[in-house]
């Protein structure tokens, strides 16, 4: 019986030391391990119906989110890295007037890039080929590119469009999902 006992006592002190261990790497008051995700929305942007065809930037998602604040919530000291893993594209009632239904049938292809000052711009998604008559777009992400030196330097999300114009105005809000990788 003192034999289990003795086996028993040792096998909570191991596990007690691992779990302290484990707690020291990841830092006391985290509850996160290796990284999580958040969501954030953009701007309203109005498309203007126009009779010229569609090609080229079609204009900047402003994103309002604050990194450290998402750490801060999170009870997090620091992100190493900061990666897109979602994007999608929604229309929009704003620009719709009774008996309006606007989709995304004016593009045939889009693609999303990330700027900043002192940084090389970087494709993060892209889709070709869209489908006709949506109203919402999940856009494949294409890169893993670390984006947080383009948070850092004031990240700008373009976006480059090719297609025919919409019939009248179109409006489009942007979401996104990026995942916070811990330090």
């Amino acid at each position: 019986m003192k034999r289990v006992f003795r086996y028993l006592t040792r096998r909570l002190a191991l596990t007690a030391l691992v779990i302290s261990a484990a707690m020291l790497v990841v830092g006391p008051g985290c509850t996160e391990f290796g990284s999580f995700k958040f969501t954030s929305e953009s701007n309203v942007q109005t498309i203007q119906g126009t009779s010229l065809p569609v090609s080229g930037p079609l204009g900047n998602l402003a994103f309002d989110f604050n990194l450290e604040q998402e750490l801060e919530k999170r009870d997090v000291k620091a992100a190493k890295a900061v990666r897109l893993n979602g994007l999608t594209l929604q229309i929009t009632e704003d620009a719709e007037p009774e008996g309006d239904e606007d989709n995304f049938n004016f593009l045939d292809s889009i693609r999303f890039v990330a700027s900043a000052d002192g940084m090389e711009e970087a494709e993060l998604a892209a889709q070709d080929n869209i489908p006709s008559g949506v109203k919402t777009l999940n856009v494949p992400v294409t890169s893993d590119t670390n984006l947080k030196p383009y948070i850092e330097q004031g990240l700008t999300l373009s976006t480059e469009g090719e297609g025919s114009p919409p019939e009248d105005d179109t409006s489009v809000k942007g979401i996104i999902t990026l995942e916070v990788e811990i330090l």
